[in-house]
């Protein structure tokens, strides 16, 4: 698990977080996959292969940004409730032990 203080610290910059380089070439372009996905180009994937982010990786780390792109939407939409710290804490617990069967 990441922590508080590294989800912050990526959070604030992730050019300068403690995750590897690839994590931190993969954030920007989802960033911007998110904010201005019409300003996507070539050139924003060719700088994640050049860190060394696989296809495969790629692929993944897209995936995911897109799921949860769609249920943050569906939540807003909804109305949803935003669980207290200590929810997500005990939730957390939860799947570690447990996993996600």
């Amino acid at each position: 698990m990441l922590g508080d203080e590294v989800v912050a610290q990526v959070l604030a910059g992730p050019e300068k977080s403690p995750v590897s380089a690839q994590v931190r070439a993969v954030l920007p372009l989802l960033a911007k996959v998110t904010q201005t996905p019409d300003q996507v180009g070539a050139d924003d994937i060719d700088a994640v292969r050049a860190a060394g982010v696989s296809d495969a990786q790629l692929d993944d780390a897209l995936a995911v940004a897109y799921l949860f792109n769609i249920i943050n939407r569906m939540a807003d939409a909804l109305g949803f409730r935003i669980p207290t710290a200590a929810s997500f804490a005990s939730s957390a617990r939860f799947l570690l032990k447990r996993g996600y069967k």
